[in-house]
């Protein structure tokens, strides 16, 4: 069954790019390589020690096409997948259906979650709340359907004067190698602003980790940004030469976790 559309959502922006979240040389499949090496083990690392072994109810809110949430599935998570694109979720769960993936995909928006209160164990929120109009409001929302000590985990790219001429000039509006459009340098949040939601929401701040490239790897990620823009490399493969660490500092980007009182 095709995912419905909930709540009166609107067609997405990232419907036109729907079809390469699981296309071996495509933009959105590329984005998935690149965050997935620090990404993955984090989310499933404070999963496991905030709430312990067993097949935890969770939230990939702001899903895609699911790329995190199958790696959620494989290590044995129930996984319900939302977001406003249902064209995103039909790529999602069409991968699904061909790998035997338990995911359940649902269209509707993070500012009206279509969910019962306290009905999951965690809520995760990976580069997600840089593109909603009201983060407090979906922060807020992922509170209310977590239950008491669940874990709320989140991500995303910092506003920063690093991020306004690196992201958003140079690498989205002058080059494109980010789709244009895709980020506005006043919707980015910094982690004090992520904390102030949490704490407003009932979430009490945990850890935060800084996510950025290593100076040593610098040189790599440049060509490997060259090999994209002279169209050399897929995205995907310019994904894989350049390698995000975590414990860099935020300027960049940072990924934490909190716990519902």
């Amino acid at each position: 069954m095709a995912p419905s559309r909930r709540h009166g959502i609107q067609p997405d922006p990232f419907d036109a790019l729907a079809s390469t979240w699981w296309d071996e040389s495509g933009v959105l499949h590329g984005l998935g390589v690149l965050l997935a090496p620090v990404r993955v083990p984090f989310v499933v690392g404070v999963l496991r020690a905030e709430l312990g072994p067993g097949a935890h109810r969770v939230l990939d809110l702001g899903s895609g096409g699911g790329l995190l949430g199958a790696a959620l599935d494989d290590n044995d998570f129930t996984v319900v997948a939302l977001d406003p694109s249902l064209a995103s979720l039909g790529a999602g769960k069409t991968h699904g259906d061909s790998t035997g993936s338990g995911i359940r995909f649902v269209g509707g928006v993070g500012e009206r979650l279509p969910f019962a209160d306290v009905s999951f164990d965690a809520v995760v929120c990976m580069e997600v709340l840089e593109h909603v109009r009201d983060p407090a409001a979906v922060v807020g929302e992922a509170a209310r359907v977590l239950r008491p000590g669940g874990v709320f985990i989140f991500s995303g790219p910092n506003r920063t004067v690093v991020n306004r001429v690196g992201l958003v000039f140079v690498a989205q509006d002058l080059l494109g190698v980010v789709p244009r459009g895709t980020h506005r340098w006043n919707r980015l949040i910094r982690p004090d602003e992520m904390d102030r939601y949490m704490r407003a929401s009932g979430i009490e701040p945990g850890q935060v980790l800084g996510v950025g490239i290593q100076w040593r790897d610098l040189p790599l990620a440049a060509l490997a940004v060259v090999g994209l823009l002279i169209r050399r490399l897929t995205y995907p493969e310019a994904a894989r030469r350049i390698h995000l660490a975590t414990g860099t500092g935020t300027s960049v980007a940072y990924q934490g976790f909190g716990r519902r009182r």
